[in-house]
């Protein structure tokens, strides 16, 4: 039987007496990569700030490494092994790439997972050690980000839009990484409107429309179906 890492229990967030999201339960377990995916304004990323600790919600449970953390703030949620990644640059832009792993790993107050030297040669960081974080490409910036949360030696990644913004070579060695980061027992949950590369590396995958889970399963039961298609890929998606 499967290990649920981490679940959320019929969550919901109200804003001024509106539903953001509402009732969305969802699952992502031991050693597994899950997309949550959807059109603008469908709750993804409020989905994300709930699990994260970013806004609170008004009801349900998120449960993680069977502990419920619905009612923790972020940094200790941070402490059980929960690392959010936002689509927005977090490299500290002035310092190098060398001195944005370091000064995490200075920091972290976990065992590190891997060593700063086992980082950079894993994610092929080395020409760019010494660039600051203003000067590296798209998909330069976004490899050293993920690697950064690598050193806090995490259990569950949130990733919100990893492959925006970057070029179809940087989408591919991103993919890999991810990849291998499950192999080394770190769970994933991905949102990317790069719905057709995000699919590719997800075990399974939540869609998402006007603030509520429609659909779950995987790439080919999403890809098959015709809610899906009619809510969010398109008649011609394959």
């Amino acid at each position: 039987m499967e290990s649920i890492l981490m679940s959320c229990e019929k969550i919901s967030i109200k804003v001024v007496e509106k539903l953001i999201i509402q009732n969305i339960s969802l699952a992502v377990n031991k050693n597994q990569i899950v997309g949550l995916l959807g059109p603008n304004g469908a709750g993804k990323t409020s989905t994300f700030y709930a699990i994260a600790g970013i806004v609170k919600i008004n009801s349900g449970k998120i449960i993680f490494q069977e502990n419920e953390i619905h009612n923790l703030p972020i940094h200790k949620r941070a402490n059980h092994g929960l690392a959010y990644l936002p689509q927005e640059p977090s490299l500290f832009s002035d310092l190098s790439v060398i001195e944005n792993l370091n000064g995490i790993s200075e920091l972290s107050k976990q065992p590190n997972l891997m060593t700063v030297d086992e980082i950079i040669h894993t994610f092929n960081l080395k020409k760019i050690i010494n660039k600051k974080g203003r000067e590296l490409s798209g998909g330069q910036r976004r490899k050293t980000e993920i690697a950064r949360t690598l050193i806090g030696n995490p259990k569950l990644l949130l990733l919100d839009e990893p492959f925006s913004g970057i070029d179809p070579i940087a989408v591919d060695e991103i993919k890999d990484l991810l990849s291998y980061i499950k192999t080394i027992g770190i769970s994933i949950l991905i949102t990317d409107h790069n719905v057709r590369e995000t699919l590719k590396i997800c075990d399974k995958s939540y869609l998402m429309a006007d603030g509520s889970i429609f659909l779950a399963g995987t790439k080919e039961e999403i890809v098959s179906n015709s809610i899906a298609k009619e809510k969010y890929l398109g008649s011609s998606f394959e």
